[in-house]
């Protein structure tokens, strides 16, 4: 959805809302839309006002994290994460969402154990597996990262951050050409991805490929 059409459906959702002020629905679709807009605080305060509606609905709980999140309120956003859970064991994606804020306070065990339950309930989660292959790599588990990328190649074949992962996993690995192909691939993907003309540059000066490393530099210099 496009930033107009988020502005038109929070036109919607504030007449709705004028309507019927304990439209637990309006509410919390409004706080999804003040989100995408960056309206954090607004955000906020209608994921309250779900909550209060509804306490035991745990996707209210589970959107209130990612305005938390968005807030820097990290412990704020993990213990919705809990209530989340604790509402639904099978949300796969609260999971998910705990385990990338985990890892963000540097809970990378933690976060492991997140990412495999919500990749146990959701194996077609690319985004899943590209924060567990992050995880295992900080972990010094660089071949479990490899598959996970791998999977998430598989799931998001067009999407340019997986290859730029697997690209930094692979050159942790040694695999230099293996590397070049992943940030090759990101560069067709986006012709204008500047760090992967960076990165990849990194790995010709490191095979001693000058010539390269010189054009990727200068194709990234000219970039925004």
């Amino acid at each position: 959805m496009s930033g107009g059409h988020y502005k038109t459906a929070l036109e919607e959702l504030n007449l709705i809302i004028k309507m019927k002020p304990d439209d637990y629905d309006a509410h919390h679709l409004r706080s999804v839309v003040r989100r995408e807009l960056h309206d954090v605080k607004g955000a906020l305060d209608d994921s309250n006002v779900a909550i209060k509606i509804n306490p035991k609905n745990p996707y209210g709980y589970s959107n209130r994290a990612l305005v938390r999140e968005l807030s820097g309120d990290r412990v704020g956003a993990i213990s919705d994460c809990d209530k989340s859970i604790a509402l639904n064991p099978k949300n796969a994606a609260a999971y998910s969402n705990r385990g990338l804020m985990r890892t963000r306070i540097g809970d990378q065990k933690g976060a492991l154990l997140d990412l495999n339950e919500a990749i146990k309930l959701n194996t077609a989660d690319s985004s899943a597996y590209g924060t567990r292959a992050a995880v295992r790599s900080s972990l010094g588990d660089l071949k479990g990262s490899l598959a996970d990328c791998d999977a998430a190649v598989v799931l998001e074949p067009d999407a340019t951050w997986v290859y730029m992962q697997r690209a930094q996993t692979r050159r942790d690995l040694g695999d230099k050409r293996g590397a070049i192909s992943d940030y090759t691939k990101a560069i067709s993907l986006d012709p204008h991805y500047k760090s992967a003309y960076e990165e990849r540059a990194k790995v010709y000066t490191s095979s001693c490929n000058w010539m390269a490393a010189a054009a990727d530099t200068a194709a990234a210099i000219k970039l925004p």
